[in-house]
């Protein structure tokens, strides 16, 4: 196996060569105060709808959660059905409109909307191509960090992985599992840096690997993997320090990794700190949408 040190992997990383998606949506300065608001969480396995209410100190609390398998995953719809039904959870919450946390592939608009490019993590919704989802809409990764105190990274380690980050006063989310430039084997799954370490391919990977790679080796390549691209995102964003909300499965509970991860992080010529971004993706869901329609 292939054994290169954290630093060829840093220049390995061309940040700039990542898909850089504007998610048209500025950085929280505060929290929004005295306001309440519907969010809802569109995930790979559940669907999550709250309301979202901010005390008058920006304090988020979390109200009447409703929580589901997502529509899609155990039987198939069309995206007019999983609108439908949508519909009659902002019934439920009394909401005109709401934040939307959308977790499969989807562009952006300038007004905050998006367009669907298609669902993925096995669920199955027919008709969804490019149809447009009529809210304000964020990615997981932003959302974990317009959803964390303090943040200017999100990452989210779970069954998927990516980083969010703050640019120029803009929260970009930069789709990093799909980088393809670090180096491969034969076992593989494919060659995009989310196949080396997010949870839907790491421990399949550490199985199908038996005898040919060892566990350590895989975590640490792992590990370097993430621990480049969070270095080279930071210095690509002009940070001073990486203030980062951490979201995701593996992260919190693969600790073989996630001590790997603070190992490498602690020899990076950067200061970086891990903020604790569990279960924000609804309140970031809620903070996008006040940024974005009600910020004077």
């Amino acid at each position: 196996m292939t054994s290169l040190s954290l630093e060829q992997y840093i220049e390995l990383f061309n940040p700039g060569s990542l898909p850089n998606i504007d998610s048209f949506v500025t950085p929280a300065a505060e929290r929004p105060k005295n306001w309440t608001c519907m969010a809802s969480d569109w995930g790979g396995t559940n669907f999550r709808s709250a309301e979202i209410a901010f005390d008058e100190n920006g304090n988020a609390n979390v109200r009447n959660l409703f929580t589901c398998t997502m529509p899609g995953r155990d039987s198939s719809l069309t995206i007019d059905e999983l609108f439908a039904f949508y519909d009659e959870r902002k019934k439920a919450h009394g909401a005109e409109i709401s934040g939307v946390c959308f977790s499969s592939p989807a562009t952006i608009l300038p007004d905050g909307t998006a367009e669907i490019l298609c669902f993925t993590k096995e669920l199955k919704v027919s008709g969804a191509e490019h149809r447009i989802i009529n809210e304000s809409v964020i990615n997981d990764a932003v959302g974990v960090l317009m959803g964390t105190k303090g943040a200017n990274m999100g990452l989210v380690l779970g069954t998927g992985y990516n980083i969010a980050y703050v640019k120029d006063n803009r929260v970009i989310n930069s789709e990093c599992g799909t980088y393809t430039e670090f180096p491969t084997e034969a076992f593989d799954f494919g060659p995009k840096a989310e196949m080396q370490l997010s949870g839907a391919y790491i421990n399949p990977l550490l199985e199908k690997t038996a005898g040919l790679a060892s566990r350590e080796e895989i975590i640490d390549r792992a590990a370097k993997v993430a621990v480049s691209e969070i270095y080279g995102i930071a210095e690509y964003a002009g940070l001073k320090e990486a203030r980062i909300a951490a979201e995701g499965s593996v992260f919190y509970k693969f600790k073989e990794l996630h001590d790997k991860i603070e190992y490498y992080v602690k020899q990076l010529p950067l200061d970086v700190v891990f903020l604790d971004g569990r279960d924000t993706t609804l309140i970031g869901a809620a903070t996008a949408l006040y940024e974005r329609r009600y910020r004077v």
